[in-house]
């Protein structure tokens, strides 16, 4: 019989993590957290009723900004693929929360409270996200425009 090793003390723990640690990049940690933060921002929305009561409009709204902006850290160094995923996942978020601020708002409206989110951060938030929406959408359409005809201009060339 082989002897089951025994729970690992503090120092081997430690050892374990800083040989993973050497293992990854930057970017490769940054993805996970891409993939973290996602998921926290879906499950603040409480758009189910099972994360309902993890409702928390102001977290979400900060994991899916954080999101965005490690988005742009990352973007020099993304394909094409992985950038154009990344944004659909900000804009998907974005439309999501805005769902989540309007059915909340509704919730107030009818004697409700969300966890963490007052009537007026609801209503602030809905107004300045659909702005900042209509905003992002504009530039991303501006700058796919610019990326076509640029793409095209370069093609004539050769």
């Amino acid at each position: 019989m082989m002897d089951e090793p025994g729970p690992l003390n503090e120092e081997e723990l430690l050892e374990r993590l800083q040989e993973e640690m050497r293992k990854i990049t930057v970017s490769d940690y940054l993805a996970h957290l891409l993939v973290s933060l996602s998921s926290m921002a879906f499950q603040r929305l409480g758009l189910t009723p099972d994360t309902l009561v993890d409702r928390d409009l102001s977290q979400s709204r900060m994991a899916i900004d954080a999101f965005e902006a490690l988005v742009k850290v990352l973007s020099t160094g993304l394909s094409e693929q992985d950038a154009a995923m990344y944004r659909s996942t900000v804009h998907q978020m974005r439309m999501a929360y805005l769902r989540a601020a309007e059915a909340g708002a509704d919730r107030v409206q009818n004697g409700e409270t969300d966890q963490g989110t007052s009537a007026d951060e609801v209503a602030e938030a809905a107004q300045a996200d659909e702005v900042a929406e209509v905003a992002e959408v504009a530039q991303v359409d501006e700058v796919d425009a610019g990326e076509n005809q640029t793409g095209s201009s370069v093609d004539e060339k050769e």
